[in-house]
């Protein structure tokens, strides 16, 4: 198998299982007796140390299995968690994310993890049992945990162990593990399998015999052995070997399943054929058989030696058990089957209603059918999470499945084709349908456009339908594109945990409207954002226990992280329950750094005050920490939001908290804007930013320390000439002392009596942007200024109108920042 094809797909994935067992391990911190986070927990855990081991990288894999069996007391409820125990497994979930960069840059698996294993093997032990440990127990490792029972086993090797143990063989998984810097690591591994062949057939070898005759492994490596020895016979015989460290032996042993495994039939179940050995789609079909009152029965058949046409004789089994209801997995697959591609032992999965004894009759009068096993598969408490709720691209297709069941004549089938409509498609496949689609949306404005010169009442039609069928498509291709915020937030309790921990806090997080959607660029793009203004309500925000208990607040400090749409924008809350920001005493950090007067700041709003904490180096920590205090955060953050498209707002009370809302655009592709006319070029303003549009007499315009301003409705507006601040070749149509003499006069030719302005408000500042006409609002695709231009921040970028023009969107900050001046900045 060449890994490359799936390596971005495990990535992915395993990227979200560790998310998922960070979150679980947080929430079984909070309460230690949540028996639906330990499932999650394993099942998160058996998932990545399954696809770790299948894309060769075993010491991901060991890791991910010690990290089960430390956590299998806490499952059984032999013991639960405490604070310390979490601290090491939340450190083992960070050596797998560093071991998954390593893997994504080309370094393999890299990483030591010797220590992590040694921490893992000693959760719980109390301090008097971990001194007075035997060397014996310490060599043991991993015994006859159940997790362990199909550890790298594919559907063929398990029916091989099955078969072995059917007939009375034992069947011994062995880890040896070598002493640090042992030569010739080959050679040694090469002797302990000699040794373990010598009591019986080797089945399996983790990781494959190459590998350990090319000494591509750890110090560790695993044998699974049938033989009819003991075990003790076979543990002595690999530890007589030199520079063998240590040597555990797990048995696997035919038993009956925990619970309810055992059949009414009476039929013994084997823990390596448990219901969570299936992959998720099948698991999710026999779940649905069950609720429709089927059985679920796995019949391992086995022909006599020397068969012929062994294909037809398994397909006569299938047959067979077709009569009896559906056949749901087969192992090895059909087509294999059919062709005889298998040695003597095949395994059919079937959903019945029939007795499990005629079932077994009816293959057994087939002729040359040597032996026949019989197991019912059921959740076991493991798997059963998985049973109820599948993973989120599969949940829309199930349910639309189950809704149809009634009807349907196999309720079954139709779950599982139901279940595979959902693919994954590539990033960048995504982004060249966009590039595409917006290529098509500027033909359509231009089509528009000559179609209506024309008048053709024919084309007009045609031209008409083109754009509702294309504004149709523009709405399914940006819902391709929309993800939910939950990939971003899920970061986020992990890190208040160990924040609140480094500075003595008790912090309890609230998320909530994770499943809000935002486009896939800007959800890449809000993580470092968020970030900082977690941590600074968890730093400033929050006061210390003591202060919260004198000001007769509960201990545990309060964060929210909210997220919600509104309109074309989505807004996201960084809400504390926290002291408040102390207005003055960020006045008096700005005035001593003279980003304003002091005669100013008596007249200065809140909000306009709190818009001071955004300024660069701006901080008004009193001690620098590893945290905060050195004022280079919430600067970021209004630099990439602004980036963006969007915008922060901050509201506070003194002793109740404080509210960071950030505004964000659903998608930074396609805009709503407003095109103007300025000085005979057409520029375009996005609407999200427009306040409003007026015509104000040329009368009512007054100068304020040489600045232009009109009074709408009770607010000062000061007023930027278009054409002075975009240097056009037309005269400007105001001055120092007010609108231009020829404007008033109306001696400029063509000049209209009116002023046009368009009032831009960002955040509680307002600026009125002094337009030649209005032309109208149009739907945009926002194209990049390229590489050369980056440095230009006037505009966002441009886009082509329908008549084949370019026009330039402006970047609205742009008018505050550099309105006094009149000029671009750059």
């Amino acid at each position: 198998m060449d890994i490359g094809d799936y390596l971005s797909m495990f990535l992915d994935e395993s990227r979200e299982n560790i998310d998922l067992i960070n979150r679980e391990l947080l929430a079984l911190e909070q309460d230690p007796k949540n028996i639906e986070a330990v499932k999650e927990l394993f099942r998160a855990a058996h998932t990545l140390k399954g696809m770790s081991a299948t894309m060769g990288f075993g010491r991901l894999a060991e890791l991910t299995h010690e990290l089960e069996s430390a956590l299998d007391p806490v499952r059984s409820g032999e013991r639960t968690l405490r604070e310390d125990d979490v601290d090491v497994l939340l450190r083992a979930t960070d050596r797998m994310e560093q071991m998954l960069k390593a893997i994504e840059e080309g370094r393999g698996d890299e990483g030591e993890i010797g220590d992590l294993i040694e921490a893992l093997g000693r959760l719980g032990d109390d301090e008097e049992a971990a001194v007075g440990r035997s060397p014996a127990a310490a060599t043991r490792h991993g015994g006859n945990d159940d997790d362990d029972d199909d550890y790298d086993y594919d559907g063929y090797q398990r029916e091989i162990i099955r078969q072995a143990l059917a007939q009375g063989l034992n069947v011994y998984r062995v880890r040896v593990t070598l002493r640090h810097g042992t030569l010739m690591a080959g050679a040694r591994a090469f002797m302990v399998y000699q040794a373990l062949e010598s009591f019986g057939e080797i089945l399996h070898s983790a990781p494959p015999v190459d590998d350990l005759e090319q000494e591509r492994f750890d110090r560790s490596f695993v044998l699974t052995v049938s033989t009819r020895a003991a075990e003790a016979d076979v543990v002595a015989a690999v530890q007589n070997i030199t520079d063998v460290e240590a040597v555990s032996v797990a048995a696997l042993t035919r038993t009956a399943q925990k619970g309810a495994a055992a059949s009414a039939s009476g039929v013994p179940a084997l823990l390596i054929d448990r219901f969570s050995d299936y992959e998720a789609h099948h698991r999710h079909v026999f779940a649905e058989a069950r609720r429709l009152g089927k059985r679920i029965l796995r019949l391992t058949v086995t022909l006599g030696p020397g068969v012929l046409l062994k294909g037809a004789r398994a397909y006569m089994v299938y047959q067979a058990l077709e009569g009896f209801g559906e056949v749901l997995h087969s192992a090895p697959p059909m087509d294999d089957l059919e062709e005889g591609r298998f040695e003597r032992v095949f395994a059919l999965t079937v959903s019945t209603g029939g007795a499990p004894e005629a079932i077994l009759d009816a293959v057994r009068n087939i002729s040359e059918i040597q032996a026949v096993d019989l197991v019912e598969i059921v959740p076991d408490r493991e798997a059963a999470p998985e049973a109820a709720s599948m993973a989120r691209e599969e949940v829309a297709a199930t349910a639309e499945a189950r809704a149809n069941a009634s009807s349907a004549n196999n309720p079954a089938q139709n779950v599982r084709r139901a279940v595979h409509k959902m693919i994954r498609v590539d990033a960048d496949r995504l982004e060249k349908l966009m590039n595409l689609f917006s290529e098509l949306v500027i033909d359509r404005g231009r089509l528009e456009v000559i179609a209506q010169g024309l008048g053709h009442q024919g084309l007009l039609e045609i031209v008409e339908h083109m754009s509702r069928i294309s504004g149709e498509l523009q709405n399914l291709v940006l819902s391709i594109r929309m993800v939910s915020v939950e990939s971003v937030f899920n970061r986020f309790p992990r890190m208040v945990r160990d924040v609140a921990r480094e500075l003595g806090k008790s912090v309890h997080l609230v998320v909530r409207g994770e499943e809000t959607e935002l486009d896939r660029t800007v959800v890449d793009e809000i993580g470092d954002p968020i970030m900082h203004l977690v941590r600074n309500a968890v730093d400033h925000g929050l006061e210390s226990e003591a202060e919260r208990k004198a000001k007769g607040k509960p201990p545990v400090g309060t964060v929210e992280l909210v997220a919600y749409p509104s309109g074309n924008n989505v807004y996201i809350e960084v809400r504390d329950d926290g002291r408040g920001i102390d207005r003055d005493k960020v006045l008096k950090k700005a005035i001593e750094r003279g980003l304003v007067r002091p005669e100013e700041a008596r007249e200065m709003r809140d909000g306009a005050v709190y818009q001071l904490l955004f300024h660069p180096g701006f901080s008004t920590a009193d001690v620098v920490t590893d945290i905060s205090g050195r004022g280079v955060g919430l600067d970021v953050v209004k630099n990439k939001i602004e980036s963006l498209g969007g915008r922060v707002a901050v509201f506070s009370k003194p002793g109740e908290g404080t509210i960071f809302r950030i505004q964000l655009p659903l998608t930074l592709s396609i805009l709503f804007a407003m095109l103007v006319d300025i000085g005979g070029e057409t520029y375009a303003l996005p609407i999200a930013d427009l306040l409003e549009t007026i015509a104000v007499p040329p009368e009512s315009v007054r100068t304020v320390h040489l600045q232009p301003v009109i009074d709408l409705r009770g607010t000062i507006i000061p007023l930027v000439d278009g054409r002075s601040f975009f240097r056009t070749t037309a005269p400007p149509r105001l001055g120092t002392h007010g609108v231009h003499p020829k404007v008033t006069d109306g001696k400029e030719a063509g000049e209209p009596t009116a002023l046009y302005v368009a009032v831009i408000k960002k955040n509680e500042r307002h600026v009125g942007l002094v337009v030649d006409r209005f032309i109208g609002q149009q739907e945009i695709v926002l194209k990049s200024l390229g590489a050369y231009l980056k440095r230009i921040t006037t505009f966002l970028g441009a886009t082509i109108l329908g008549d084949g023009r370019v026009a330039l969107v402006v970047e609205p900050s742009a008018f505050f920042e550099g309105a006094s001046k009149g000029t671009l900045v750059v």
